[in-house]
Protein backbone atom coordinates (compact mmCIF):
# COMPACT_ATOMS: atom_id res chain seq x y z
CA UNK A 1 0.00 0.00 0.00
CA UNK A 2 2.91 2.33 0.59
CA UNK A 3 4.72 1.34 -2.60
CA UNK A 4 3.21 4.02 -4.82
CA UNK A 5 3.67 6.76 -2.22
CA UNK A 6 7.28 5.67 -1.64
CA UNK A 7 8.00 5.59 -5.38
CA UNK A 8 6.51 9.06 -5.96
CA UNK A 9 8.34 10.54 -2.97
CA UNK A 10 11.69 9.06 -4.04
CA UNK A 11 11.11 10.21 -7.64
CA UNK A 12 10.49 13.77 -6.43
CA UNK A 13 13.64 13.66 -4.27
CA UNK A 14 15.75 12.40 -7.18
CA UNK A 15 14.27 15.05 -9.51
CA UNK A 16 14.97 17.79 -6.94
CA UNK A 17 18.37 16.71 -5.58
CA UNK A 18 19.65 14.45 -8.37
CA UNK A 19 20.90 10.89 -7.98
CA UNK A 20 23.33 10.44 -5.10
CA UNK A 21 24.27 7.24 -3.31
CA UNK A 22 25.17 9.06 -0.08
CA UNK A 23 22.09 11.31 0.00
CA UNK A 24 22.06 15.06 -0.51
CA UNK A 25 20.81 16.26 2.89
CA UNK A 26 22.18 13.98 5.59
CA UNK A 27 24.72 11.85 3.71
CA UNK A 28 23.45 8.67 5.37
CA UNK A 29 22.86 6.51 2.32
CA UNK A 30 20.38 6.07 -0.48
CA UNK A 31 17.34 6.71 1.74
CA UNK A 32 19.12 9.71 3.31
CA UNK A 33 17.55 9.31 6.74
CA UNK A 34 18.51 11.79 9.46
CA UNK A 35 20.57 10.58 12.37
CA UNK A 36 18.48 9.51 15.40
CA UNK A 37 19.46 12.47 17.59
CA UNK A 38 18.67 14.90 14.75
CA UNK A 39 15.31 13.22 14.31
CA UNK A 40 14.65 13.44 18.05
CA UNK A 41 15.59 17.15 18.17
CA UNK A 42 13.28 17.90 15.23
CA UNK A 43 10.46 16.01 16.94
CA UNK A 44 11.05 17.84 20.23
CA UNK A 45 11.14 21.24 18.51
CA UNK A 46 8.25 20.76 16.04
CA UNK A 47 6.10 18.14 17.77
CA UNK A 48 6.05 15.89 14.69
CA UNK A 49 8.32 13.98 12.34
CA UNK A 50 8.37 14.81 8.64
CA UNK A 51 6.10 12.45 6.68
CA UNK A 52 8.79 11.79 4.06
CA UNK A 53 11.24 10.66 6.74
CA UNK A 54 8.68 8.25 8.20
CA UNK A 55 7.92 6.86 4.75
CA UNK A 56 11.60 6.42 3.88
CA UNK A 57 12.18 4.58 7.16
CA UNK A 58 9.00 2.47 7.24
CA UNK A 59 8.68 1.31 3.63
CA UNK A 60 11.93 -0.70 3.33
CA UNK A 61 11.27 -2.38 6.69
CA UNK A 62 7.69 -3.24 5.77
CA UNK A 63 8.76 -4.43 2.33
CA UNK A 64 11.27 -6.84 3.89
CA UNK A 65 8.70 -8.11 6.41
CA UNK A 66 6.20 -8.56 3.56
CA UNK A 67 8.66 -10.71 1.60
CA UNK A 68 9.32 -12.89 4.66
CA UNK A 69 5.59 -13.28 5.35
CA UNK A 70 4.96 -14.15 1.70
CA UNK A 71 7.61 -16.88 1.93
CA UNK A 72 5.90 -18.31 5.05
CA UNK A 73 2.53 -18.25 3.25
CA UNK A 74 3.87 -20.10 0.21
CA UNK A 75 5.65 -22.66 2.39
CA UNK A 76 2.59 -23.39 4.53
CA UNK A 77 0.17 -23.57 1.60
CA UNK A 78 2.56 -26.06 -0.05
CA UNK A 79 2.65 -28.34 3.01
CA UNK A 80 -1.11 -28.02 3.57
CA UNK A 81 -1.74 -29.14 0.00
CA UNK A 82 0.60 -32.10 0.60
CA UNK A 83 -1.27 -33.03 3.78
CA UNK A 84 1.53 -32.37 6.26
CA UNK A 85 1.87 -30.24 9.36
CA UNK A 86 4.96 -28.07 9.82
CA UNK A 87 6.44 -30.54 12.30
CA UNK A 88 5.82 -33.50 9.99
CA UNK A 89 7.39 -31.68 7.07
CA UNK A 90 10.49 -30.72 9.05
CA UNK A 91 11.02 -34.12 10.63
CA UNK A 92 10.30 -36.44 7.69
CA UNK A 93 13.06 -37.56 5.36
CA UNK A 94 12.96 -35.50 2.19
CA UNK A 95 12.34 -38.23 -0.30
CA UNK A 96 9.09 -39.61 -1.64
CA UNK A 97 7.16 -41.29 1.15
CA UNK A 98 3.53 -42.24 1.31
CA UNK A 99 1.53 -39.86 3.48
CA UNK A 100 -1.44 -41.71 5.01
CA UNK A 101 -3.19 -38.39 5.79
CA UNK A 102 -2.99 -37.02 2.25
CA UNK A 103 -6.44 -36.97 0.68
CA UNK A 104 -5.57 -34.79 -2.31
CA UNK A 105 -4.73 -31.08 -2.44
CA UNK A 106 -8.33 -29.85 -2.55
CA UNK A 107 -9.53 -32.03 0.35
CA UNK A 108 -6.41 -31.20 2.36
CA UNK A 109 -7.14 -27.50 1.94
CA UNK A 110 -10.80 -28.02 2.88
CA UNK A 111 -9.76 -29.93 5.99
CA UNK A 112 -7.25 -27.23 6.99
CA UNK A 113 -9.88 -24.51 6.52
CA UNK A 114 -12.55 -26.65 8.17
CA UNK A 115 -14.66 -26.45 5.01
CA UNK A 116 -15.08 -22.67 5.13
CA UNK A 117 -13.04 -19.81 3.65
CA UNK A 118 -14.06 -17.58 6.57
CA UNK A 119 -11.98 -19.75 8.90
CA UNK A 120 -8.95 -18.53 6.97
CA UNK A 121 -9.61 -15.10 8.48
CA UNK A 122 -11.02 -16.20 11.85
CA UNK A 123 -9.06 -19.16 13.23
CA UNK A 124 -11.21 -21.18 15.62
CA UNK A 125 -10.56 -24.60 17.14
CA UNK A 126 -12.00 -27.37 14.98
CA UNK A 127 -13.23 -29.52 17.84
CA UNK A 128 -16.22 -29.02 20.06
CA UNK A 129 -15.55 -28.48 23.76
CA UNK A 130 -16.15 -31.45 26.04
CA UNK A 131 -19.01 -30.92 28.50
CA UNK A 132 -18.68 -31.89 32.15
CA UNK A 133 -21.59 -34.34 31.84
CA UNK A 134 -19.76 -36.21 29.08
CA UNK A 135 -16.69 -36.52 31.29
CA UNK A 136 -18.75 -38.03 34.15
CA UNK A 137 -20.31 -40.64 31.84
CA UNK A 138 -16.92 -41.80 30.63
CA UNK A 139 -15.50 -42.25 34.16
Amino acid sequence: MLGIAFYEMMKQRIDFYGWSIMGPEHGTGLLDLPLPWTLWNDYRDNGFVDQDVVLRAAFPLMFFVGIVMYWFLVYHVRIILAGFTTLEDMSRPHFDTVNPFNSGPRNNLKRALKGSWISLLIPLPNHSPVKKTELKKES
